[in-house]
């Protein structure tokens, strides 16, 4: 050993002086404090229930002030009323294409192609034939397509069936138009009046004005059909 003996002896009488000092003049509490490990900390209570929680009523914030539920209700009210207004442009658009065309169809039907038949000439009446036909067309198309179109979106936005079935009632007539109506009267006609087909008979051309009438009954009656859907629920589509 580095230290001799006497060291040892020493510094065991030194440890023991002190130690029987603190064992004598401390507390108990302080001995054991000192003796023993400290003990754990003791475990946190439970949160108590929220119905029986005492802490303040949190802060207002900007989600739940009545100044928030105002706007929002605003917001509300602006979209609703920005949804009447498109409500209202499509129900007009689908209500006046479609009256439109049905109108001129029901005119052309009962008054125009009447007053045709009614001149003397065959000539005569396919030129008048011809100057309708002209003046009728670009309107007729352009209301087709927008009652067919505005019709359309009603049924989208869940107006009702009814609107879809007048938008394809209505729609019918182009497709019809083209792939009937043109190639068995519409061009013939066309071309006789501009007189590229020449040596064609009077009767040939009362032949073909008859069939135009009767083809073009059809589509009268097709649009009168999609007019009466949009008629009969004005009550419930207004």
């Amino acid at each position: 050993s580095r230290f001799p003996f006497r060291f040892h002896v020493l510094l065991f009488c030194f440890s023991g002086f002190f130690g029987s000092q603190f064992v004598t003049t401390s507390p108990p509490l302080v001995r054991l404090a000192v003796l023993l490990p400290p003990p754990p900390p003791p475990p946190s209570p439970p949160p108590p229930p929220p119905f029986l929680s005492l802490s303040p009523p949190l802060p207002p914030t900007p989600h739940n002030t009545p100044q928030h539920n105002t706007t929002q209700h605003n917001k509300m009210a602006t979209t609703e009323a920005g949804g009447g207004w498109v409500a209202q442009g499509l129900w007009w658009g689908a209500v006046v294409g479609t009256s439109f065309y049905t109108g001129t169809a029901v005119y052309m039907t009962l008054a125009g192609h009447g007053a045709i038949q009614a001149l003397n000439a065959p000539m005569t009446r396919l030129q008048a034939w011809s100057a309708m036909y002209d003046h009728a067309a670009p309107t007729q198309i352009l209301w087709s397509i927008t009652g067919s179109v505005f019709s359309t979106a009603l049924w989208y936005r869940g107006e009702g069936r009814h609107w879809l079935y007048a938008a394809l009632l209505l729609g019918f007539n182009l497709p019809f138009t083209v792939g009937v109506i043109a190639p068995l009267a519409n061009k013939p006609l066309k071309r006789i009046a501009a007189g590229i087909d020449r040596g064609v008979t009077g009767d040939e051309i009362d032949s073909l004005l008859g069939l135009w009438g009767h083809l073009h009954t059809v589509r009268t009656l097709v649009s009168a059909a999609s007019f009466y859907l949009i008629l009969s629920h004005l009550r419930t589509t207004k």
